[in-house]
């Protein structure tokens, strides 16, 4: 009778998949590379909506200063073409 005894199951007495929730060490390193990877985007996306709320921000306070007078038609449209192409 085999019922999960020994090295031939998937249980055994060894916990899961034989020696233990990692094989060996590679399923290991491959949990880490994935949290690294998820990290990694997280982080991308957060600097990305930065970087959005600053150009926003700067656009603002471009309209601000037309608005008060402070540049005329020419400058405001010039300041705001070389700010759109740096995007």
């Amino acid at each position: 009778m085999m019922y999960g005894r020994g090295y031939g199951g998937y249980a055994g007495d060894y916990g899961c998949f034989g020696f233990g929730f990692f094989n060996s060490g590679w399923d290991f390193f491959i949990g880490i590379g994935v949290l690294a990877i998820i990290g990694v985007v997280i982080y991308l996306l957060v600097n990305r909506n930065k970087k959005r709320a600053l150009n926003d921000n700067v656009f603002e306070l471009l309209n601000i200063k037309y608005a008060k007078g402070e540049l005329s038609v020419e400058e405001y449209l010039q300041r705001k073409k070389v700010l759109s192409e740096s995007k």
